[in-house]
């Protein structure tokens, strides 16, 4: 007859999300920095290539990885400053007020880029941000 009855506790269940993926289930500020790295030298490199294709299109590379690092970086600095489930109210305000601050340092870096940078290649600006958004996205899938 034990099988049929259920245990209450008030203790939260809490799976990490990322479980699966990890071998200790938590993204650390180690795997954070290690693929911030990774951009930037992909960045320098992508620029180089690209500065070697075609002259003064470099910083225009430069400005789209830059429009797209440093907005992921406040992000992920601000919004997982909190863990547990008892800091559960807060993690959620930290992701919107992260996500807030992304989305306006986004939209701030395209609109200094679009008003002060002469001549500007939009083509490769908007590139190198859609490239590395893609790059994130594999590098996060490839975590273990």
């Amino acid at each position: 007859m034990l099988g049929n009855q259920t245990i209450k506790t008030n203790k939260p269940v809490v799976k990490p999300v990322l479980k699966g993926r990890l071998g200790s289930g938590q993204l650390t500020l180690k795997h954070l920095v290690i693929i911030w790295l990774q951009q930037f030298i992909l960045m320098i490199v992508a620029m180089l290539i690209v500065s070697w294709v075609k002259a003064k299109l470099d910083y225009s590379v430069l400005i789209g990885g830059m429009i797209f690092l440093i907005p992921n970086m406040y992000f992920a600095l601000y919004a997982f400053r909190f863990k547990g489930a008892h800091a559960a109210r807060e993690m959620l305000l930290s992701f919107y007020r992260g996500e807030m601050g992304k989305f306006l340092l986004s939209g701030v870096g395209f609109a200094v880029a679009f008003t002060l940078v002469r001549p500007l290649d939009v083509l490769m600006l908007f590139s190198a941000y859609i490239a590395f958004t893609v790059l994130q996205w594999i590098q996060l899938a490839t975590i273990k």
